[in-house]
C-alpha cells in the first residue's frame, strides 16, 4: 500500500538502507529515510503491532522533528505520542 507520492522501494533499494533508516530497525520495517517515507510511516502507524508502537513512535517523532514534519494530534501517532509524552 503506497501513500502520498511514495515510490515503492525496490528490494535492492531497501537492502541498501541502514537499519537506522527504519522506524523499527531490528525488524527493518517502516522506512523513514526521507520525508515521503516519514509521512507514510505516520499514516501507517495505526497498523503497527501494539508491542512495537512505543519504539516506532519515538523513531518517527525524532525523524519528523529533524525534517520539520508536524504530526497531527488527531492521528493515531499523535495521540500515542501525547499519551506517552515522547
Amino acid at each position: 500500500m503506497l501513500f502520498l507520492n511514495e515510490k515503492e522501494l525496490s528490494k535492492e533499494e531497501r537492502e541498501k538502507l541502514d537499519d537506522d533508516d527504519f522506524g523499527l530497525p531490528e525488524k527493518r520495517k517502516y522506512p523513514i529515510h526521507d520525508k515521503t517515507h516519514i509521512r507514510s510511516a505516520i499514516q501507517m502507524f495505526k497498523h503497527c503491532k501494539e508491542e512495537d508502537k512505543e519504539e516506532l513512535a519515538k523513531n518517527i517523532k525524532k525523524e519528523a522533528d529533524e525534517n520539520d514534519i508536524n504530526i497531527s494530534k488527531d492521528s493515531a501517532l499523535g495521540k500515542y505520542i501525547e499519551e506517552n509524552d515522547l
